[in-house]
């Protein structure tokens, strides 16, 4: 059992506000204090900061202690971690870098309200279970892949003008064996006489021939979710598919469906990969800033001298 006072709660929650960085917290948090390595903190602000500033062997967040703690039979985290976190200038260009990442949590919850408020353009045969499946894989991404999702999936849309059909895919950074396709599709011209009624028909087939198509190119697939979407601004207002395919089913008559809408519909036809990199805690250039005098308040944001704090380190 994890308990949290109210405030110990908010600052866990706003801080680790995915469902995938929670949990994984509270798994770590319990190893620990389940180990023979006796761990006390003077709140629980002061563990996150611990946490979130080590990284295991597996390059995941955890509570790594330096080789000079080894063997102990108890260690304390004492109080002002977190306020050094909190304002370390790395942490802060996390934070700021993050912001794009909200975009994924927006296309959820967008997602969401339409299949709760039963007014999805359309449902398939099963209903809001179908729209639960997608959402699921969409939530389980934690802040630092929807960082990734969110830029990939703008970075299209950007780089695509409204009359031009765009179609990316993209790998799950955490999930293994799915995939995300991005579909971008030109709302007709007035002179095609097409209603966007009948736009939003033949965008939802084109997404299915396109999760079909990202079959062939990403063999591996197991799950593949798409999201589909007008290019460039409508004046009707954009609009958003989402569909799944779960490739667990692929057999050789689907094989074949893929490769003719692949080749008819020109999917996938001339591809080439976009490398994104990130660093969850961006590099700050340092400031070539004068070294604090000993009585002076200390940089770290700890409120205390610098004499006693930094510069004993």
């Amino acid at each position: 059992m994890h308990v949290f006072d109210d405030d110990s709660l908010q600052t866990v929650m706003g801080t680790l506000d995915t469902i995938s960085d929670f949990v994984h917290f509270l798994e770590k948090r319990e190893l620990l204090f389940r180990g023979a390595l006796k761990v006390s903190a003077t709140g629980e602000e002061e563990l996150l900061s611990f946490y979130l500033s080590k990284l295991n062997a597996q390059n995941e967040h955890d509570f790594v202690f330096d080789a000079s703690q080894q063997g102990l039979a108890g260690i304390t985290i004492l109080e002002g971690h977190w306020k050094r976190f909190c304002v370390n200038p790395q942490r802060l260009a996390q934070i700021k870098a993050d912001q794009i990442s909200y975009f994924w949590d927006r296309l959820i919850e967008r997602f969401s309200g339409h299949a709760l408020a039963g007014d999805q353009h359309y449902v398939t045969d099963g209903g809001i279970k179908d729209s639960e499946t997608i959402l699921r894989f969409m939530a389980r991404e934690p802040r630092f892949a929807r960082r990734y999702l969110a830029h990939a999936f703008l970075d299209l849309y950007g780089k695509t003008a409204k009359n031009i059909r765009a179609l990316r895919i993209l790998q799950s950074p955490t999930q293994p064996g799915l995939y995300y396709v991005v579909l971008l599709l030109p709302v007709p011209p007035p002179a095609w006489n097409a209603t966007y009624e009948d736009y939003r028909i033949v965008r939802r087939n084109f997404l299915y021939s396109s999760l079909l198509a990202a079959k062939l190119e990403r063999p591996d697939a197991l799950d593949i979710v798409g999201i589909a979407t007008e290019s460039g601004p409508n004046s009707n207002g954009e609009s958003e598919d989402a569909g799944y395919f779960d490739t667990r089913h692929w057999s050789e008559d689907l094989r074949r469906d893929a490769e003719e809408r692949k080749d008819s519909l020109r999917l996938l036809q001339n591809t080439h990969q976009v490398r994104i990199s990130f660093k969850e805690y961006p590099d700050v250039p340092r400031a070539s800033t004068k070294k604090p005098r000993r009585n002076s308040a200390c940089p770290c944001g700890s409120g205390r001298k610098y004499k006693k704090c930094c510069f004993l380190r």
